[in-house]
């Protein structure tokens, strides 16, 4: 059929386009950007800028990051060709079903993260997006929670956002105050600070917290 003056095909996670002036090459049929198209009118705020890792890649292209099991599915199934940038975070949004999942949206797809499954070849799935917009359906409601860069002590890696499940990111320790860390046994420790100096350590931090505040949070701890 024709859309938007090319010729396509629709399946539930992707839409297929021909593009004819490709002929011979490997770009002929490109997947189709669902995920912008879905999400447009959304505003996901952007991570600030960091180094990339092998454990988390960031694209100054878009403002925003892959990591962990995401990261693993965006290498290991075609990644730029296939998905395009990543254009949101990881965040829990709560599907039009009912279900809330853990997603990140891509210029041409939503992969989701399915607890259930953890352990398995289908624990990160790609999202019905082309389906979605073929039938008009309803968009998820909800705003992403802006990335939120947490100091940590030298020797880690983590990354945090409020109010969601963190992924790891380097970076540098600016503290001279104590930690306590406990772990739950699911990899995610329950972290309590006092800073003892709000010195900044990299440019990259806008502030950091005042001078003998405390601060508790959830978080993925890796040794670097």
């Amino acid at each position: 059929m024709n859309y938007n003056g090319r010729q396509v095909q629709w399946f539930e996670r992707a839409r297929l386009e021909y593009f004819p002036e490709f002929n011979g090459t490997p770009y002929v049929v490109q997947s189709g950007l669902a995920g912008r198209e879905f999400t447009d009118g959304r505003d996901f705020p952007p991570q600030q800028f960091f180094v990339s890792t092998p454990e988390l890649q960031y694209f100054p292209e878009t403002g925003h990051a892959i990591g962990g099991l995401f990261l693993n599915f965006w290498r290991a199934n075609g990644g730029m060709a296939v998905f395009g940038f990543p254009i949101s975070e990881e965040f829990d949004e709560a599907l039009p079903d009912g279900r809330t999942l853990r997603v990140q949206y891509f210029e041409r797809a939503r992969m989701e993260y399915h607890p259930e499954l953890a352990g398995t070849s289908s624990e990160i799935q790609l999202g019905h997006l082309a389906r979605a917009l073929y039938l008009n359906e309803a968009r998820p409601v909800g705003v992403p929670i802006a990335p939120t860069m947490v100091p940590m002590p030298g020797g880690f890696k983590i990354q945090h956002s409020e109010g969601v499940r963190p992924r790891s990111r380097t970076v540098c320790c600016a503290h001279t105050g104590n930690e306590t860390i406990k772990n739950n046994g699911n990899g995610i420790r329950r972290c309590t600070m006092t800073w003892a100096t709000s010195q900044q350590c990299n440019p990259s931090f806008s502030q950091l917290p005042a001078v003998g505040m405390t601060m508790t949070w959830r978080a993925r701890y890796m040794r670097t």
